[in-house]
């Protein structure tokens, strides 16, 4: 007969469902933002607060750069900023013992990015290929090795390709707002 615990359903999984759902709320407290208040000097030489108003975009990016200061701490249920030394730098070994999900999630959804926008800037993107060149002299060596017929200028074909696509993978990861040095560092990480 199998084990089974005495609350039922395993801790670590529970937590994790609580890290999620305190993400999401974490970023509807950025999303959900419609102004700032700011400070100006008036003429006389007083100060008034002004009401500034905020858009979605505004928001997205502010959420996107101070995520990574926090994590889900488990036995306060709430998130928590990661401790700093006194440069500000955070504790890499406090962070090393955060388990994946505490951690702020990759937020690709969000960023409009779909299968294929992340299939298609992993196959070209320089973070992930080495650059153009780095693939083009591949397909050349694999064309060359494979006995294939060359034709006039078909090395340039292949380069120019490579440069392309390059190009549009950049592009997109721009477009889209897709983080394409989180992913490698995660591919690194592995």
């Amino acid at each position: 007969m199998a084990y089974k615990q005495k609350w039922g359903v395993n801790r670590n999984s529970q937590d994790s469902i609580a890290a999620t759902k305190a993400w999401d709320n974490f970023k509807s407290g950025y999303m959900n933002i419609k102004s700032k208040t700011k400070v100006e000097r008036q003429d006389d030489g007083s100060y008034k607060k002004v009401e500034v108003p905020v858009s979605a975009e505004d928001n997205l990016k502010e959420y996107n750069r101070e995520k990574h200061e926090f994590y889900y701490d488990t036995e306060k249920k709430k998130m928590r900023l990661i401790p700093t030394d006194d440069a500000e730098r955070q504790d890499q070994e406090f962070k090393s013992k955060l388990k994946k999900w505490q951690l702020p999630p990759l937020d690709r959804k969000s960023s409009g990015g779909t299968k294929a926008d992340s299939t298609f800037i992993k196959k070209h993107h320089k973070t992930f290929t080495g650059g153009f060149h780095a693939g083009a002299s591949a397909e050349i060596k694999d064309l060359e090795d494979s006995g294939v017929k060359p034709w006039k200028g078909w090395k340039q074909n292949v380069i120019q390709k490579h440069k392309r696509n390059q190009a549009k993978a950049l592009n997109l990861a721009k477009e889209k707002e897709i983080d394409v040095s989180s992913w490698k560092y995660k591919l690194d990480k592995k």
